[in-house]
């Protein structure tokens, strides 16, 4: 059967009444609290031996017992599913090394209590049950004084007290029941000596035997009085202190005073009964404690002295300040203090004054973690004790630290992978620099693209919540942050991006026919590609995240294209047919290692799927006829287009669009009737009756407007402005697929709807470049005034017309040219980054050379803009071209106000000349830029000229085209330059940035730049390879992008003397030197960098004398050193013990 014990502790109103004792009471315990009483024994069962309880259960004590002053019971109980026995079944419960020196005929006394009930079991010594009370005195045996007991048989309702000790079971004829009044018992006890122990052992393996105990007290003839015990002292403040400890008698007496005082002289204290508050104390004191206990005839012998020391009033200075840890944002902090276990501390930057920096008030942190911090910077602390509330230390400081520094590395140093597809560099810090290409592919937080100016690496910059720049792209930015990676895609987690400019062009696309690790994000172009699953493009706008599209390339193999939500893609592009080119940026998404498959090619924009439409002509129309051809489908002579192809495959019209202008209307995919053969010609019926067949418009031509050929991605596919024609007349190429367009009327050629164009004598039209129309003569006219011909050329320029009618200028890098004409040509919308060809008659307008258009075919679009070239004057020369002029400032002219008149605004130029700006209302460069600039800026325009007569040689002008074309930021001088970490062979070189993007840096000696490096992202460089004791000097020069900055003022340093260290000094004479150099942390764990006090030259020893490092600086590297005790000696003659762990 399973047993379990329970001490239970509770709450029991007892009244208590005197009993007489025939001898002197010397010694009581009423189970108050638990000092000296032990249990010996752990129940099988898991139970804890002694717990507090508020109740005992069972027990119904009514109040009767007698002489009983305690207020709490200890309690014993079998209250088990009588299961399964104990292994020994025995609690014994133990008050031992009570003092009874000097008594004799002692008699012990307890209150007992039984409650009573029903089914107790015998108990008898045959199989073990019994509650037994011993006592031993000093080392004798123990003797028995009780032992209880049920009678034979079960279901007795009480238990028997055997006061003879000698109840062998079955016959309780004589002995005492017990019940739940909690009453006196006394049992004496044989023998004298020093010390009694008693005991209480418990074995009650069945039934529910439950007893009650309290207040034991000793009684006996004799006068010693017992000596106190366990004296000790707590609560110790400045100015109080609680003694305490275990008395046998009712009083005591207690001494105290400063430590080493004399018994009798200290301050006393004779009312006490165990604890006493040892009041007006001296603080920052040691103190002595004696105490005896006073008995009623005797007081026993002195205990003590304890000493103790009061808390100081006084609050020392911490000291041995230290830092540890340190990285780049964060460092610890450490001090050491007396006991104290708070803190504040005050931090900054190097050289704050105290009072005005960060403070951490009441820390109880030391080390104390400071997270926050700028890579690379200077700081100190201060540390104050606050001494637990008692008061506070004066400050102490300062005591200085420098975070780590990040370096800076390039894309395609970051970016390099393993053999498994994993960033070599994974974890790294760093600085890194690049171009934004695209867009950002998160609503919240950061996803997108940059590459550098080669294209010869990227990466991605991802973080879900970092919100410090708004992604856009042709931004060069800086961005400092740890690589990372994700499914195979290398990535780089940032914490900080600068912007060093904006507008940077992209570098080429990459063309591949396949996709590998070497080409992870960078920009891509493949060509000729097609898709497998055609259903698989969102025709709609995504919902999720964005869809994955398979695709086949030129070498079959199947790669897949990801067409992020966040692109203007979705929904905007109709599903591609047959072959198409497709640009983006090479990701990953790979699911386990190794990462060498799953990339993905993210378009950007829509622009970024070029679909590879044939090339189609609007080759002849009527717009009124009434014999010329009967329209199949009614016999009616409707209006007609006829559309050429003139490619060897067979072109289908479904999905293309027809459009006057007015009016557009999508032919419907299905049957043939949209089908142009090879070579072949269509006639599509104008005759609004679209249920007539696939072939027909839901609009009529009108006499004279134009026509529109659109292709199903809204792209332009031909386009012609026609003549009022007469009835059945045609308009047509001449031939077919020309420039050239005639009206058919029989004199010199028939219409052919459905055929070939012809005329008896076809026009030769000759095609130049612009360099050779717009040369001048003596007179500043065009020499080729009046010439019928063609040209081609990109767009650079907005319409200057801005209404009704053309004016822009193109350019063919041979020259560039004013294309003009009163009237809006062939529907073109002017567009930068066109490729077109025009037809037209050269022409000239006060001096500008003109092409007054009369056609325009679009070759292209999104070419490259011709870039700027930098002049200092306006002549004819810089007529039609793409010009900056720097340095300039208004002398005179109007800033216009938004939506006013066009306005002159003279500019003085670097070479004092006077030259005019022309602002057009055409382009609304003065609604964003509504105050002149002031002060020198930089104009970037198309030269032009407006002279009112012969000779055409003056009033030469510029014309700005957007308000980002005039700038008037200034590229700030490098200052703040300064030279670190300067050896006998290197040094560091940093600068301002000052908002530059790159930097140009040249050095030499004597005042002679000698060597330079161009180019530079970052605003420090290290020379490498220098002589030792000479003195350089070095300039940088800032590059803003479309400006740069003067060369800074010279700085210059000299290098160290290259020096051998005394290999032959011996340990004894290093450490015989002074340490007033400090370096910290030490001990400093291997790896770390140990920084000094102050900068010196030094050479570190190790334990046997070999010189291991010599430098100069504050930083000491550890890497490669082996654990173990160094010696830093200094040029200053110092020398401090490194340990390296």
């Amino acid at each position: 059967m399973n047993m379990k014990l329970r001490l239970l502790s509770f709450l029991a109103a007892v009244c208590m009444t005197s009993v007489s004792y025939a001898q002197t009471q010397f010694y009581q315990n009423s189970f108050e609290t638990t000092i000296g009483w032990s249990l010996s024994h752990v129940f099988d069962d898991g139970f804890s031996d002694y717990s507090k309880r508020d109740t005992l259960g069972g027990f119904s004590f009514s109040n009767t017992a007698t002489n009983v002053d305690g207020m709490y019971l200890i309690g014993a109980e079998d209250t088990d599913a009588e299961t399964t026995s104990p292994s020994d079944g025995v609690v014994t419960l133990s008050l031992d090394s009570i003092f009874i020196d000097g008594f004799s005929s002692i008699d012990l006394t307890l209150g007992i209590a039984n409650p009573g009930g029903s089914n107790y079991d015998q108990c008898t010594l045959s199989n073990g049950d019994s509650i037994l009370i011993e006592a031993q005195v000093d080392t004798n045996g123990y003797q028995r004084l009780a032992f209880f007991c049920t009678p034979a048989g079960s279901n007795h309702p009480r238990m028997y007290l055997d006061t003879n000790g000698n109840k062998i079971g079955g016959d309780v004829a004589g002995e005492d029941s017990l019940d739940a009044n909690l009453r006196d018992w006394t049992f004496p006890i044989s023998g004298s000596g020093k010390y009694l122990n008693i005991r209480i052992k418990y074995r009650m393996d069945s039934g529910n035997e439950e007893v009650a105990f309290d207040n034991v007290r000793l009684s006996g003839s004799g006068s010693t009085c017992g000596n106190p015990q366990n004296l000790s002292i707590s609560n110790i403040t400045s100015s109080t202190a609680d003694a305490s400890w275990v008395s046998n008698a009712t009083l005591a007496q207690i001494q105290w005073e400063a430590s080493g005082f004399t018994l009798g002289n200290g301050f006393k204290d004779t009312s006490s009964t165990g604890t006493f508050s040892l009041p007006s104390l001296n603080s920052g004191t040691t103190y002595d404690v004696y105490v005896k206990d006073s008995c009623a005839s005797s007081s026993s012998s002195w205990l003590g002295p304890i000493s103790f020391t009061t808390v100081s009033s006084v609050c020392n200075d911490p000291d041995s300040l230290e830092v540890s840890n340190v990285s780049f944002t964060q460092v610890d902090l450490g001090w050491r203090t007396g006991g104290s276990t708070s803190w504040n501390i005050e931090w900054d930057t190097a050289g704050f004054l105290p009072g005005t920096g960060n403070m951490v008030m009441a820390t109880n942190s030391n080390p104390y973690t400071l997270t926050g911090l700028t890579p690379g910077t200077n700081y100190q602390f201060w540390v104050q004790d606050t001494c637990n509330g008692v008061g506070v230390s004066s400050w102490v400081g300062p005591f200085p630290f420098v975070t780590s520094s990040v370096p800076s590395y390039p894309i395609m140093q970051i970016h390099s992978e393993d053999t498994n597809g994993v960033a070599d560099s994974l974890g790294t810090y760093c600085w890194t620099s690049g171009i934004v290409a695209g867009i950002n592919m998160r609503t919240s937080g950061q996803e997108f693209f940059m590459v550098d100016p080669s294209n010869n690496a990227g990466i991605m910059v991802f973080d879900f919540s970092f919100a410090g720049y708004t992604v856009l792209e042709g931004d060069s930015i800086r961005v400092r942050g740890s690589v990372a990676q994700f499914n195979g895609l290398t990535q780089f987690t940032p914490d900080s991006i600068e912007v060093l400019s904006s507008g940077v062009a992209l570098p080429n696309y990459n063309q591949v026919v396949g996709f590998s690790e070497s080409l992870e994000s960078q920009l891509l172009e493949l060509v000729d590609v097609e898709l497998i699953n055609p259903s698989q493009w969102p025709a709609t706008v995504l919902t999720g995240s964005g869809a994955n599209v398979d695709i086949r390339t030129l070498s079959g193999d199947t790669v897949t294209i990801r067409i992020d939500r966040e692109t203007n893609i979705d929904g905007n592009v109709p599903t591609p047919s047959g072959l198409f080119t497709v640009r983006g940026i090479l990701g990953q998404f790979d699911f386990s290692s190794p990462y060498d498959a799953g990339y993905q090619l993210f378009p950007r924009y829509k622009e970024d799927i070029l679909v590879s439409y044939p090339t189609l002509f609007i080759n002849e129309l009527s717009s009124v006829q009434d014999s010329l051809i009967a329209d199949p489908a009614d016999g009616d002579f409707d209006d007609w287009i006829e559309i050429l192809n003139p490619n060897s495959d067979t072109v289908d019209l479904a999905n293309y669009y027809l459009s006057d202008g007015s009016n557009s209307y999508r032919l419907p995919a299905g049957g043939s009737e949209t089908m142009i053969a090879p070579g072949g010609h269509l006639l599509i019926w104008a005759d609004d009756s679209v249920q007539n067949g696939n072939n027909h418009l839901d609009f009529t031509l009108a006499a004279a407007g134009s026509v529109h050929l659109i292709r199903p991605d809204s792209s332009m596919g031909d386009s012609i402005t026609y003549p009022s024609l007469g009835n059945n007349e045609s308009y047509g190429r001449q031939p077919d697929g020309s420039f050239t367009w005639v009206v058919y009327n029989g004199s010199d050629g028939e219409p052919t709807p459905g055929d070939t164009n012809a005329l008896a004598t076809p026009p030769v039209i000759p095609a130049y470049s612009i360099g050779q129309i717009n040369k001048d003569d003596a007179n500043g006219e065009p020499d080729s005034i009046g010439v019928y011909c063609s040209i081609s050329g990109t767009v650079f320029t907005p319409d200057l017309d801005g209404n009704n009618g053309l004016s822009f200028y193109i350019h063919d890098g041979t020259g560039g040219i004013n294309v003009f004409n009163f009237n809006d040509v062939d529907a073109y919308v002017v567009t930068m980054g066109d490729s077109i060809q025009v037809y037209g008659e050269v022409d000239f307008f006060r001096g500008l050379t003109e092409l007054f258009v009369d056609s325009i075919k679009i070759l292209a679009t999104a070419q490259p803009v011709r870039t700027a070239t930098v002049v200092t004057g306006l002549s004819a020369s810089t007529e039609g071209e793409l010009i900056t002029l720097e340095d300039v400032q208004i002398i005179g002219g109007s800033w216009p106000a938004p939506g006013a008149s066009d306005e002159n605004i003279d500019l003085l130029t670097q070479s004092g000349d006077t030259v005019t700006m022309r602002i057009e209302t055409s382009f609304p460069i003065e609604d964003s830029l509504l105050n002149a600039p002031s002060g020198l800026f930089t104009v970037t325009g198309v030269g032009g000229q407006f002279d009112f007569g012969a000779p055409y040689t003056e009033g030469y002008q510029i014309f700005p085209r957007f308000a980002t074309d005039i700038d008037s930021s200034v590229c700030a001088v490098a200052d703040g330059l300064s030279s670190s970490n300067v050896t006998d062979s290197a040094a560091t070189l940093s600068w301002n940035g000052n908002g530059a993007s790159t930097w140009d840096l040249r050095w030499g000696t004597g005042g002679t730049p000698m060597d330079s490096v161009s180019g530079l992202t970052d605003s420090s460089y290290t020379l490498m390879g220098l002589t030792d004791t000479t003195a350089y000097d070095y300039w940088v020069k800032a590059d803003c992008g479309s400006k740069a900055a003067d060369w800074s003022d010279v700085a210059n340093f000299t290098t160290l003397k290259t020096d051998v260290p005394d290999t032959n000094i011996s340990v004894n004479d290093l450490l015989s030197r002074s340490e007033l150099l400090v370096g910290y942390p030490n001990p400093i764990e291997r790896g770390s960098v140990l920084h000094l006090n102050m900068e010196v030259n030094y050479t570190l020893y190790n334990v046997v004398g070999q010189a291991v490092r010599f430098g100069e600086g504050i930083k000491i590297e550890t890497i490669g050193l082996e654990s173990g005790v160094y010696l830093l000696q200094a040029n200053t003659g110092e020398t401090i013990r490194v340990v390296v762990k």
